[in-house]
């Protein structure tokens, strides 16, 4: 990131009083694909997901190299999140608090892509500290991993596990 010349420059609205190198996310995708290539097997699923971040992860790099628009980076969220839906990775069920599955049929993929838009500007919202996001972040991944190995849902267990981990 230095070398890139990839630094957030401090302002009146920053915490830090010295560049930082940005670029943080690459280390996290980078371990996060590792471990997943290490330890499962890649199906159509596993593969959208990696894609998905692929495409999220350069977006990323090129906003903190070039500073994309608000316009372009939600564009390339948009185009994140529509890998998910040509992968058939989509929320189809919503869970009723009073017990019941509500199954969304027809707005499976715009809520889908609404949802994960929205998350990803969440997390990009609290990014202003340096570990915020990320422990936010860490914090959500061991909880729906410890609710994943209760349900004995492997798959998501060992996909949070790694995100937990990198």
């Amino acid at each position: 990131a230095i070398k890139a010349g990839a630094l957030d420059a401090p302002d009146e609205r920053k915490v830090h009083t010295r560049p930082i190198p940005r670029m943080g996310g690459l280390a996290i995708y980078a371990g996060f694909v590792l471990a997943i290539l290490a330890s499962m097997h890649v199906n159509r699923e596993i593969l959208g997901l990696l894609v998905g971040g692929t495409v999220i992860l350069i977006v990323g790099i090129i906003d903190d190299l070039i500073q994309l628009s608000a316009k372009v980076k939600l564009l390339g969220q948009i185009a994140a999140a529509a890998v998910l839906v040509m992968f058939d990775i989509r929320i189809e069920w919503l869970t009723n608090p009073f017990g019941d599955m509500l199954y969304i049929d027809y707005f499976a993929i715009p809520l889908t892509i609404l949802w994960v838009v929205g998350l990803t500007n969440t997390v990009n919202l609290i990014d202003g500290l340096d570990g915020l996001a990320a422990g936010v972040s860490t914090i959500a991944a061991v909880t729906i991993l410890l609710v994943a190995l209760q349900q004995n849902f492997w798959t998501v267990a060992i996909l949070t596990a790694a995100l937990a981990g990198s």
